[in-house]
């Protein structure tokens, strides 16, 4: 997204249909709840399996997941802060 901005096909915060803003938000939180999904998944089939225990899948998925979650946090934080003018300018 970051990318389609910089080229100036993207505008951050606008929802309308007619811009692509609405289409890739929506993608990014589909994508983002099925990784959460197969992730308990995973730890359904290894806890219930117990057959991946050694590798310590538990502690690994638990990382992933707040790593996943914090991404998240600020993506909403940066385009919050540069939709109500709060910064000029965000990296994402």
């Amino acid at each position: 997204m970051a990318v389609l901005e910089l080229g100036g096909y993207l505008e951050y915060g606008n929802m309308s249909p007619m811009k692509p803003y609405l289409y890739l938000s929506g993608s990014l939180l589909v994508s983002f709840f099925a990784g959460i999904w197969g992730l308990f998944v995973f730890m359904d089939i290894t806890k219930r399996f117990s057959q991946l225990s050694e590798y310590e899948y538990r502690k690994k998925s638990v990382l992933l997941k707040l790593m996943v979650v914090f991404v998240n946090v600020q993506v909403l934080t940066c385009v919050l802060f540069l939709k109500h003018d709060s910064i000029d300018y965000c990296t994402i």
